[in-house]
């Protein structure tokens, strides 16, 4: 029996593992360089026998990463305050803002894997994009698990893992900040769904922190932090008002059934966790990133209207066209990147499924607060069958009085 109970609480961890080998194991093979004959593999490959990075970008990273390692900072050299980048716009360089968590994780990795033995900061660069990318089938598993069983999990882990767009922009040489757009969104996601879920006010709290918190780790991640926090307060605001208004539930409460407003702000389900993401992500971002840059972040949805204008121009190169993330995306476009039709119909079909789900578990849940029966008062126009009963006796109670009488 005890052996029974150690392997059911293995038993996720042991999933979990799973599901990241083979994740994994899909990116690595990228470092073999398949589709190339033997004989040319040389030209595809550094002198230590590593394939070269698939991008610029994976450079670019590389060298910030060897810079903060070698003295501390992203930099070349520092000037008037600021981290600045002497091989960008040469000669006069750029500053050298950049959200530094690709370097902060792998500088970690390098500093972690040099404790074993003498691994060059190009290695731990070339598989960090596939252990951190195979990573998000951690969260994914442990969230559709906690609101279906472990064949959900399980389902979510695997398609989370190996998503069209996402897969072929953390295999292993794709040194990128691609590498966070799936981990950190879904913590940001499943924390904030567990605040909202959540019936006690402690963990609604809770929750709604930790999802700041990952909100702001997002941020230190890609410049394109912005997507996730608008889609989340979006999302939050179409399920309050879905929920009271077409699922008559009590999502929302009015002003008018209480006596203080931070009653009735602790009484919210939704409003109350929402607004401490909202308020604690802002001030985190903005103590994290300064005025300028998080007003510069903040502000994108009004340039990325633009993008439509821009990839008309008949100018070439033009990065709107050649560069795929800042192209404008269709419904083709996202119905593709998500795996095809029957994911994406599957999605929207779950998306039902929980709502039914939760209007059900609110009905049980007022089927539940009804009075025991010992407290409940028996109807009117009915008589209790204690009293129904004991009338028929007194009659025959008071003869046998009168004739002892």
């Amino acid at each position: 029996m005890e052996a029974n109970d150690i392997l059911s609480k293995l038993k996720p961890i042991i999933i979990i593992l799973v599901i990241f080998s083979l994740v994994f194991f899909l990116r690595a093979e990228a470092a073999d360089i398949g589709g190339v004959p033997d004989n040319y593999k040389s030209y595809y490959q550094e002198e230590t026998g590593l394939p070269y990075f698939s991008e610029m970008d994976s450079y670019y990273n590389y060298r910030l990463t060897s810079n903060f390692i070698e003295h501390g900072y992203l930099g070349d050299t520092i000037q008037n305050g600021t981290d600045w980048d002497l091989h960008s716009f040469f000669p006069p360089g750029r500053s050298a803002e950049y959200p530094p968590l690709i370097v902060w994780v792998t500088a970690f990795f390098y500093y972690l894997a040099n404790l074993f033995g003498d691994y060059p900061l190009l290695a731990v660069s070339f598989w960090t994009p596939a252990v951190i990318a195979s990573l998000c089938v951690i969260p994914a598993y442990l969230f559709v698990r906690r609101i279906t069983n472990d064949y959900g999990g399980i389902t979510a882990g695997v398609l989370v893992g190996v998503a069209t767009f996402y897969f072929s922009h953390t295999f292993v040489g794709f040194f990128d900040t691609d590498m966070f757009n799936m981990i950190l969104p879904l913590f940001v996601v499943w924390f904030f769904s567990e605040s909202i879920t959540a019936t006690d006010n402690r963990k609604k709290m809770i929750y709604a922190v930790l999802a700041a918190f990952s909100m702001l780790v997002f941020s230190l991640a890609w410049e394109g932090w912005w997507y996730i926090f608008y889609l989340v307060v979006f999302v939050a605001i179409v399920y309050l008002l879905v929920s009271k208004y077409l699922f008559k539930m009590d999502s929302f409460k009015l002003w008018s059934e209480y006596s203080s407003k931070k009653q009735w702000l602790l009484e919210q389900p939704v409003l109350l966790p929402l607004i401490i993401f909202i308020v604690l992500s802002l001030v985190l971002m903005f103590m994290a990133w300064g005025s300028s840059l998080f007003t510069y972040y903040l502000i994108q949805p009004i340039s990325a209207t633009k993008l439509q204008a821009a990839t008309h121009t008949a100018s070439y190169p033009n990065v709107f066209i050649s560069v795929g993330e800042l192209q404008v995306p269709d419904i083709s476009t996202v119905v593709v990147d998500v795996g095809g039709v029957i994911p994406f119909v599957c999605g929207i079909f779950g998306l039902c499924i929980i709502f039914w789900n939760l209007r059900i578990q609110k009905a049980r849940a007022k089927g539940k607060s009804k009075p025991p029966k010992k407290d409940r008062k028996p109807k009117r126009g009915r008589k209790s069958r204690k009293n129904r009963t004991k009338e028929p006796e007194k009659p025959v109670k008071e003869e046998k009085k009168k004739q002892a009488e």
